[in-house]
């Protein structure tokens, strides 16, 4: 758990996203399981060394384990977006593949530094080099997690080289040294990169599916919601559609400042009455908004919903903090199977029962037909 002060610093979506991008780290991996192979077999039959082999057999595992475990994440979030809690389970997953290779690699390299052949010393270099570089590039997202896998992958290696005695090998180890402190400032600029890119990209998916003034959902906004709503196949999606009536007047009145006041009140108060798990809430035009009503379980509640907005809604409204207005509300609503349930069809449904309640003077008025 040693990652919880860097994330309480990071807003739950930026650091789901972050955790994500994890997942897609595969193809450098599988190169690496490659190279290992590979370069693993060569430095076999160089040396006859069976601790190489042995070593070369763990770090094709820990880099299949790495590879199986993004897999599985990839195929999440096929599927989903993952929860905090369901993030914090992947983090810590990564982690554990990602410091099992890293330690493989820091053995196995440093493994190829005891031997006499030189060409082993370039192999296990160009190795170590490229490891770490992959790390910093595909793993910086969570900083702790790249800083702990490059430092040990490379410390056996510059530790190995600093004792080994030859004054070329420890002229490598500096070097090898000055690589690892330099990478640490470098993950910090590709982690800092990587959030300013992903706080940028949610700001923007915010704002496209948000109203400005109020808040809610915007009418894409309240498309995608719609569309990601669960449904259980016994139970009824109801929207409920309604605009103000004498609003106008207020802009009139009182100019459109009080106006956009007035319907940030009126905003505020849906999402105070109103349980996010289960409603969408959304302003689809000037005074015109849309409460989707989902998971309903018994033909009355709808009806419920319905009169306890019309009774939120038109209590008096604080201008400017000086004179109350009062408002009036025509809310239409529509119901129907929340397997069959298609946003275009409840929102002609509503916005015919809404003007019918219009006409009538204000109130409720419900769509006479279920959608079949």
């Amino acid at each position: 758990m040693g990652f919880d002060w860097r994330r309480s610093r990071e807003p739950v979506d930026v650091y789901r996203a972050l955790v994500a991008d994890l997942a897609y780290s595969h193809v450098p991996t599988v190169v690496m399981a490659l190279l290992l192979i590979g370069i693993g077999t060569y430095a076999f039959v160089r040396s006859g060394d069976n601790t190489i082999a042995v070593l070369v057999i763990i770090s094709v595992i820990a880099n299949i384990a790495k590879i199986v475990f993004s897999a599985r994440h990839r195929a999440f979030l096929a599927r989903r977006e993952a929860t905090l809690h369901e993030s914090r389970r992947f983090e810590l997953g990564h982690a554990a593949t990602t410091l099992s290779l890293a330690g493989a690699t820091g053995a196995l390299v440093s493994s190829w530094f005891t031997e006499p052949d030189v060409s082993l010393h370039l192999i296990a270099t160009a190795l170590l080099f490229g490891y770490c570089a992959g790390i910093v590039s595909r793993v910086s997202v969570r900083p702790f997690m790249a800083a702990a896998a490059v430092s040990i992958a490379s410390l056996p290696v510059i530790v190995v080289c600093v004792y080994a005695g030859s004054n070329g090998r420890l002229l490598v180890g500096v070097v090898f040294l000055i690589f690892l402190t330099g990478s640490m400032e470098t993950i910090g600029h590709a982690y800092g990169n990587a959030r300013r890119h992903i706080e940028l990209r949610l700001v923007m998916a915010s704002l496209a599916h948000h109203d400005p003034l109020t808040q809610l959902c915007n009418r894409l906004g309240l498309t995608t919601a719609f569309g990601e709503m669960k449904r259980t196949e016994s139970h009824s999606v109801a929207l409920h559609a309604f605009d103000l009536d004498g609003f106008k007047a207020v802009n009139d009145q009182y100019g459109h400042e009080a106006g956009d006041q007035l319907l940030q009140a009126l905003s505020d108060r849906l999402r105070e009455a109103l349980p996010d798990d289960t409603t969408i809430t959304a302003r689809i035009g000037g005074d015109e908004f849309v409460v989707v009503q989902g998971n309903v379980r018994n033909a009355q509640a709808p009806a419920a919903m319905a009169k306890h907005l019309y009774e939120l809604l038109s209590q008096p409204y604080m201008l400017d903090g000086v004179c109350t207005q009062k408002i009036g509300l025509s809310i239409g609503y529509a119901v129907a199977r929340a397997n069959q349930a298609e946003l275009d069809d409840l929102l002609r449904r509503a916005d015919r029962a809404c003007y019918a309640a219009k006409r009538a003077g204000g109130g409720v008025r419900r769509a006479l037909r279920m959608a079949k």
